[in-house]
């Protein structure tokens, strides 16, 4: 066994690495072994680690060795501690034949993109594969699949990368992994195998820190076409290559090929029949440029809309996020959609969400359909999806889906179904005729065992709960016992009802043994597991009648609901942040108009701090931004990009007014990401990146650039900057430039070419203290501030005055002035925040502006909320009624180096009562007979019928509380 353990290891580890595990089944037991010899031959003591279970030295006959293992039926619990963690398990089970040898063979390999039991319900799980075709003397060229086992949605790219032949970069590749994430990703290079690239720098490439990635060679494809046609099995008289959009597609042939081989090594028993192959078409999107989405913490934004009702939304919204678009059209479609949703009545949206939280993950359940593994679980979910689909067809004018709830309900039983356990199925008697005779077999007998003990029951006067009958045992306390014992030895006068009937006493209670009983329940045995077999061979061909029959309505349920989630979530969310409908122009050239710009995350902070707005104009004219350290140069660029890209995925922006001419690319230039080439310095990333901003951009680009060439000295640095500024003037494209190099002033070509703002932090000399305005003013502002910067971060004294001096001895320096009160950074509310006068019984918290400036939604033109933090003052009796009276202005809160001034900290809420719901002494026995009648529904499926045909509404938790204790 350790031997055949270790070459089981030696082979696999070759194909998958050193993270692989093999589990080899020995009786009820998985088992890992290893031989020492006398290092370690396997990764036995690696996974008990990881598992923390026993690890025993223990080892064959006259060598020394370990040994440790789980139970059989715990083998995915395991599993999955480990595929989370990158590694690959191979599973040997066990099999005997006619004459009871056992022989082990490899069923299943586990890994982060195959191990479906471990899927996340609210996530994808996508499994990928690159074609990397090398080159010569340029960058490789690529295909790319994806594949989500759970919904059987697979998509395919082909691109080129840009840059050199050893560092190179794919914009497109890396964002078509951002909208499809894999759990695990192989990728096979083509080429040779010294100039094979390192796992680093892809998963840098790829952004990809924390996929399991596999590099291989590539292998050869012989018959693609014939792989094709066994797993997708089109009915079309199409070539399958046009079928599947793969004609002019060649790397995705190959790339598509090789993943549908993985998954036949990794998954042997996984059925086919995947649906209809897609294309990824980048061209129809937003081109981005140097890992924007990352650059402009975009994806920190997408987190503010993941709060979609189901899951397929939450996998649209991803998408739909992701994946700016250029169509006018298209995109004032969504908003439509989103401003009709909002001027609905507020119950109609209500009842709009209610409606899409009870509907079940639909594509993962049809894709069970097609690979019948669908349980009587699903069948139940899928008509409580259905029946909530169907009201929200109604409510909002759609197609109505009555026929194919009907042909559902013909091809499943849901009454079965909400019986169903281990002797009945959920197959209707017509389409499972063989399983419904043992399924009334199998009825019968267990009436036959009810039977046999209720008349040893009356036989022994005994009461009706006294025997419990539990599989083959029947047991009973000692005194019920004792009395059937008294009957036994008095069966001369009362014989018993049925011979060779005997009792096993226990330290509590005992056993009943009757022999007609276990008769019964050895065929009951033996048909279980015939009945088994009936129905896994009348499933499938139910399943698939049924799948080929009703794949275009399920396409039409799935993209319905998903496209109405993820509309009905950016409605709410928009509406709760106060977000605006862009204004759409078709112009020749890419523009932006904002007025009252915010930033998503930075307003999203809970703060007393004044949010400070802005409106930027971008057209053919490009900004270059000027700004102290920490004034909010970045923030402010990144916000242009995150609102353009909303714009462009068809969303409401965070501003009061937004006029935009769509772009059909956005690039970035910021520091401090991880995207860094492998053996270049940061300046030669800058220059490279640079480099496909200046040979790629357009009139239709907008590019955001953040102190750019900073890792070079200052004349080459102004000159570098100055040459991109001109020639993205001359191209016409919009542009965003943040520097701290002043120089740039001197340059008559760059000032006639862009406009010159500031972000303007006032200094105080006399206090040293750095007042954060962060208004936008025109010019350059102040040249000189580093050091300001740098006495405000309490850096030694001594120092400070040496660097002052040796700056006035080479420029000199001319500080702003301005005057600036300063303030604790919490304010209680055992004080004014404006006069200092300890808390009296008057205090109160006041609306800093008057609620009725707000609209209906709580926000003020600006998309400030009247509740807002930064609204709010605990003020006294007397400051308030001066406020009111005109004779004290309350000012907002300003950020200082020293700290915020006068900030509060969060106001004390009163408790809120919760009041408890209560039912009618009807509802309360319609709650516990429908408890009695169906005892092992699933609790999901209750729910639905109180809610469905009572009008009973409750959470989950209250019903398992009243089936445990079995009482309302």
């Amino acid at each position: 066994m350790y031997d055949d353990y270790v070459a089981h290891f030696k082979k696999y580890s070759q194909l998958y690495g050193p993270k692989t595990a093999i589990f080899l089944q020995v009786g009820k037991f998985f088992e890992f072994y290893d031989i020492l010899d006398p290092d370690p031959q396997t990764t036995c003591k690696e996974i008990a680690d990881l598992l923390a279970i026993k690890l025993l030295n223990k080892g064959p006959t006259g060598r020394e060795g370990l040994w440790s293992g789980i139970p059989t039926q715990s083998l995915h619990t395991f599993a999955m501690r480990l595929t989370l963690q990158g590694w690959t398990c191979v599973i040997f089970e066990e099999s005997k034949d006619l004459r009871g040898k056992i022989t082990r063979h490899m069923t299943r390999i586990l890994s982060p993109g195959t191990h479906l039991e471990t899927a996340d319900s609210m996530e994808s799980m996508f499994l990928a594969t690159v074609w990397l075709q090398e080159e010569l003397w340029k960058p490789p060229t690529f295909g790319a699949s994806a594949l989500d086992l759970t919904t059987g949605q697979s998509v395919s790219y082909q691109g080129t990368a840009v840059g050199r032949t050893d560092t190179w970069s794919a914009d497109d590749l890396l964002q078509f992994f951002q909208v499809y994430p894999p759990r695990e990703c192989v990728v096979y290079w083509s080429g040779q195998a010294l100039t094979a690239p390192e796992e680093g720098f892809l998963r840098s490439r790829l952004a990809l820190p924390t996929t399991a990635i596999h590099i291989k060679p590539a292998p050869s494809i012989a018959t693609p076409d014939d792989t094709f046609m066994r797993i997708f099995k089109p009915k079309t008289l199409l070539p399958i290559r046009e079928y599947l959009h793969l004609q002019s597609a060649p790397l995705c042939i190959n790339s598509l090929a090789s993943l549908l081989r993985f998954v036949d090594e990794h998954f042997p028993s996984f059925q086919e029949h995947l649906p209809k192959h897609g294309l990824w078409v980048p061209e129809e999107s937003v081109y981005l440029g140097n890992n924007v989405l990352t650059q402009i913490n975009f994806l920190d934004v997408l987190n503010l809309f993941m709060k979609t009702n189901t899951q397929m939304g939450r996998r649209a919204m991803r998408q739909r996020l992701l994946y700016p678009i250029r169509s006018i059209q298209t995109l004032e479609g969504r908003l439509e959609e989103i401003t009709k949703i909002s001027q609905m009545p507020k119950e109609k949206k209500q009842q709009i969400h209610s409606l899409l939280q009870k509907i079940s993950d639909l594509p993962r359940i049809h894709r069970k359909i097609q690979t019948f593994k669908v349980s009587a679980a699903d069948v139940l979910a899928l008509e409580q999806s259905y029946v909530y689909t169907k009201k929200l067809l109604e409510l909002l004018g759609g197609e109505q889906i009555d026929e194919y709830i009907k042909t559902f309900k013909v091809t499943f039983s849901t009454e079965k179904a909400c019986r169903s356990n281990e002797d009945l199925f959920f197959l209707p008697d017509d389409k499972g005729p063989e399983t419904a005779v043992a399924e009334k077999a199998l009825a019968a007998l267990n009436l036959e065992a009810e039977a046999i003990l209720e008349k040893v029951r009356a036989w022994s006067s005994l009461p009706e709960a006294a025997l419990k009958m539990e599989g083959y045992t029947v047991t009973g306390s000692k005194t019920t016992l004792q009395k059937i014992k008294t009957r036994l030895s008095h069966s001369t006068m009362t014989p018993s009802p049925y011979p060779g009937i005997t009792v096993t006493d226990r330290k509590s209670g005992g056993n009943l043994n009757i022999p007609a009983l276990e008769e019964v329940h050895t065929k009951i045995m033996r048909l279980r597991e015939e009945i088994q077999g009936l129905f896994e061979r009348e499933l499938p061909p139910v399943c698939s009648a049924f799948a080929d029959s009703s794949f275009e309505i399920w396409s039409f349920i799935e993209d319905w609901l998903a496209a109405l989630d993820v509309t009905v979530t950016l409605e709410r969310v928009c509406t709760e942040r106060g977000f605006v409908r862009p204004e759409l122009v078709d112009g020749s050239t890419g523009s932006i108009d904002i007025e009252g710009l915010r930033h998503p995350l930075i307003e999203a902070q809970a703060t007393r701090l004044e949010y400070v707005k802005h409106s930027v104009t971008l057209d053919a004219n490009g900004w270059l931004l000027y700004g102290m350290n920490a004034s909010g140069k970045s923030s402010l660029m990144k916000s242009v990009g995150i609102s353009v890209l909303l714009a462009q995925c068809g969303c409401f922006v965070p501003a009061t007014r937004l006029r935009l001419s769509p772009y059909g690319s956005v690039f970035t230039r910021i520091l401090n990401h991880d995207n860094l080439w492998a053996g270049l310095s940061s300046f030669a990333v800058e220059m490279t990146e640079l480099r496909e901003i200046l040979l790629k951009v357009d009139s239709k680009s907008l590019v955001l650039g953040d102190e750019v060439c900073s890792g070079t000295e200052s004349t080459s640095a102004t000159s570098l900057v100055a040459a991109a500024l001109t020639w993205l003037k001359d191209k016409q494209a919009s542009f965003l430039f943040a520097t701290h190099l002043h120089g740039l002033m001197n340059l008559k070509a760059v000032t006639d070419a862009v406009q010159v703002w500031h972000l303007r932090v006032r200094y105080d000399p006399k206090t040293g203290v750095l007042t954060y305005d962060r208004s936008l003013q025109k010019g350059a502002g102040s040249s000189m501030y580093g050091l300001e910067v740098a006495r405000a971060l309490n850096l030694p004294f001594e120092f400070l005055e040496k660097a002052q001096a040796f700056r006035h001895e080479l420029l000199g320096t001319a500080p702003e002035d301005s005057d600036q009160t300063q303030s604790s950074w919490k304010v209680q509310r055992r004080a004014c925040e404006l006069c200092q006068h300890p808390l009296v019984s008057d205090i109160e918290i006041h609306h800093i502006r008057p609620q009725k400036e707000a609209g209906e939604t709580g926000h003020f033109a600006d998309g400030t909320h009247k509740d807002h933090l930064r609204n709010l003052i605990a003020v006294c009796q007397n400051c308030h009624d001066k406020h009111h009276a005109g004779l004290l202005d309350i000012q907002p809160v300003k950020q200082t180096s020293e700290g915020p001034v006068r900030v509060s900290d969060v106001l004390q809420q009163n408790d809120v009562k919760v009041i408890k719901s209560k039912w009618t002494v009807e509802q309360q026995a319609t709650i516990i007979n429908l408890l009695k009648q169906k005892p092992t529904a699933p609790l999901q499926r209750l729910l639905f019928e109180l809610d469905e045909y009572h009008g009973i509404k409750m959470s989950s938790s209250t019903l398992q509380k009243i089936r445990k204790v079995g009482k309302m």
